[in-house]
């Protein structure tokens, strides 16, 4: 099996980081991957799944930001705060 622009979960994260600036913890990860809102692995050696680099810049690329998200101190963005 030829392994080369396969990438395991480690190097996926340390990609999404560098091209967005923010951390995905790997348990996040296998979640996104588990619901259908991360590409599925392109090939497994052993239990370790392996990506295809050119599938996960494409999701990269899709990938919302967190715009709408709401902020987790309840005075930010209201404009009310007591």
């Amino acid at each position: 099996m030829d392994t080369r622009g396969l990438l395991t979960t480690r190097q996926v994260l340390d990609l999404v980081e560098e091209h967005t600036g923010r951390t995905i913890a790997p348990g996040t990860f296998r979640a996104y991957v588990a619901r259908g809102q991360a590409p599925a692995a392109a090939e497994r050696i052993g239990r370790e799944p392996l990506w295809r680099r050119r599938d996960i810049m494409t999701w990269l690329s899709k990938r919302p930001g967190t715009a709408g998200r709401p902020s987790s101190r309840p005075d930010q963005g209201t404009g009310n705060a007591e």
